[in-house]
């Protein structure tokens, strides 16, 4: 049996920003497709990973499983998070947290709590 080489690869969040949500999707896809492990310094909206999903789906076959995706940020929602949460936002363009995306054939389990990922692989 043949091992595939599996790569974690950090990306800001501006580096995909100014690209339509579409282009976005499609670069996350290939990036898995390549057995990368994509880590994101924001969290994805919940439009960004519904048009993740939605187009993952259309992709799947012999060669792609799929993906798995999980997203941390502070589960706090009292008026002053959320007041960060919106400041941040305004000044940086980005939510706070991050996200994890992988091919579903190499990741076999992401265990998210509120303090941390952890991430099982195949």
């Amino acid at each position: 049996m043949i091992k595939s080489k599996v790569s974690l690869e950090f990306i800001p969040y501006e580096a995909l920003r100014g690209l339509p949500l579409r282009e976005q999707v499609k670069y996350i896809i290939a990036k898995t497709k390549e057995n990368k492990i994509l880590v994101f310094d924001s969290k994805l909206t919940a439009e960004e990973e519904a048009k993740l999903i939605s187009e993952t789906m259309k992709n799947i076959g012999p060669k792609f499983s799929g993906i798995e995706i999980s997203s941390l940020s502070k589960e706090d929602k009292r008026l002053g998070e959320a007041i960060k949460d919106w400041i941040f936002k305004i000044l940086t363009g980005k939510n706070r947290g991050t996200s994890i995306i992988g091919p579903a054939k190499i990741i076999k389990q992401i265990k998210r709590n509120p303090e941390s990922i952890s991430i099982a692989m195949k």
